[in-house]
């Protein structure tokens, strides 16, 4: 009786033990099943509902890729980085390796002279003196001894086809891009050699190189990548600034800058980030895939690159871009219509566009920041191009007044921009000023306020 009397609470512990364990086995059971169905919901092939809406908006990425096949470079573009290793300056590829390149040591010696042609080159382009000054000592020397290189390529560029370099959207590494750093040091040598030649006297020779930068930049602005065509925006503000500034330029350039159409190409660049960023990832190593070479990833980029191959991460990471994107693409809807969006520095138009997102996706404030840098260049390049314009059209009624501003030009006020205008003035000593009516100098870009002032052309012998 004693013994049976002791061991029935050990009996009844042992009972409520195991069916504890049963029950805890049981949670453990329910909550690993619905881990499971949660996994299997994230990792699923269905695009996310943020992607459905941005292809509702903006169109078929798969559509868009096949609009835009892989490409090689063309012979026009080999030819090129051969004249441009004269200088030498590398267009080749930072991807391509199996081209050949100027020695290195050559082309970093090069950078000393380089900078002090782009230091002439934007104080020229902030004088309004219709003739540039003259060039430094070391850039006028660089321009003299390599004058025959410079022809080539000049002669090159406005008579070949435009170059076009490697490009393959689908491919994540290594990412396709023209060799920018090189192309942005022809350029800067090109507009000198414009500003140089114009002074110098010879302006068909200043023209020449104009059109050789002008369809160098076409090489760019027809890509849909956000880095090529903020490369392209760059040299497109420098163009203006130049047909503002000189003499005796043809009107018809005005034209062709009216005919770019920036907005468009960003949309485009939009549709390959989203292309790039929502690509399945089950073909190579995440960590991969977003390793740049030669660029330094975003820190949000980086932090999330660390996950690893987790299939988990990959969906967040594409669900957190299609969100982003499908924001972006409201967001854009919204700003399109404030005049004053040209303004405003990117990181108060990501706050302005209410992209709260939640501690999980990583891509929301990498890519938002990316997307809205360029977006307010796009708004700023149009209000310099319609400037510039509006500048060749005094010109033209100048010049038909005898060489005098007339007081008033018909219609010169007139605007593309919602709720904006030019203001035209005249003063009594005969400098003549244009400026747009609403304050649209982004922070850091006021070398690209939309505002002209004429000087005195006898200043600086010009006409």
């Amino acid at each position: 009786m004693n013994d049976g009397a002791t061991r029935k609470p050990g009996s009844a512990r042992t009972r409520i033990l195991v069916l504890g364990l049963l029950g805890c086995a049981a949670w453990i059971g329910i909550v690993c099943v619905l881990v499971l169905v949660g996994i299997r919901w994230i990792v699923r092939p269905t695009p996310a509902g943020g992607r459905v809406r941005w292809e509702e908006q903006f169109g078929s990425l798969e559509a868009f890729a096949a609009s835009h096949p892989a490409q090689q470079a063309n012979d026009s573009a080999i030819v090129l980085e051969e004249l441009g290793a004269r200088l030498p300056i590398d267009l080749v590829p930072r991807a391509v390796s199996t081209r050949s390149r100027p020695p290195e040591e050559d082309v970093e010696a090069l950078r000393s002279c380089i900078a002090a042609a782009d230091r002439y080159l934007h104080k020229e382009l902030k004088d309004p003196a219709p003739v540039a000054g003259e060039p430094p000592g070391e850039v006028a020397e660089f321009l003299s001894e390599h004058a025959a290189a410079l022809d080539a390529i000049v002669e090159h560029l406005r008579t070949a086809e435009v170059p076009l370099w490697e490009m393959n959207l689908r491919q994540f590494r290594p990412v396709l891009y023209p060799n920018l750093q090189g192309q942005r040091d022809l350029q800067v040598l090109l507009l000198v050699r414009v500003l140089a030649e114009h002074r110098w006297g010879r302006p068909q020779r200043a023209l020449d190189a104009f059109e050789a930068s002008w369809r160098l930049n076409e090489s760019l602005r027809e890509r849909p990548q956000l880095e090529c065509l903020d490369r392209a925006m760059t040299e497109s503000f420098h163009q203006a600034s130049v047909l503002r500034k000189l003499a005796g330029m043809p009107p018809d350039w005005g034209e062709e800058l009216l005919a770019l159409d920036y907005r468009a190409h960003f949309l485009e660049a939009m549709q390959a980030e989203a292309l790039f960023w929502t690509a399945p990832a089950e073909s190579e190593p995440w960590l991969r895939l977003l390793s740049f070479p030669d660029q330094d990833m975003p820190d949000a980029v980086d932090h999330f690159a660390r996950a690893g191959r987790d299939p988990i991460f990959v969906r967040l990471w594409e669900l957190g871009v299609a969100g982003t994107l499908e924001r972006t693409g409201r967001a854009l809807a919204e700003v399109e219509g404030d005049p004053d969006s040209c303004a405003v520095a990117a990181t108060d138009l990501a706050e302005r566009s209410d992209h709260a997102f939640p501690f999980w996706n990583s891509a929301g404030p990498a890519l938002t920041y990316e997307c809205w840098s360029v977006y307010p260049e796009v708004r700023s390049l149009e209000l310099t191009i319609e400037l510039t314009c509006k500048v060749l059209q005094a010109k033209a009624a100048r010049h038909a007044n005898g060489g005098a501003w007339p007081a008033a030009i018909p219609e010169i006020e007139n605007s593309a921009t919602p709720g904006g205008y030019w203001i035209y003035g005249v003063s009594p000593g005969g400098v003549m000023t244009l400026r747009f009516s609403r304050n649209c100098t982004r922070p850091g870009y006021e070398e690209f306020s939309p505002v002209f002032t004429s000087a005195d052309a006898a200043a600086r012998g010009g006409r």
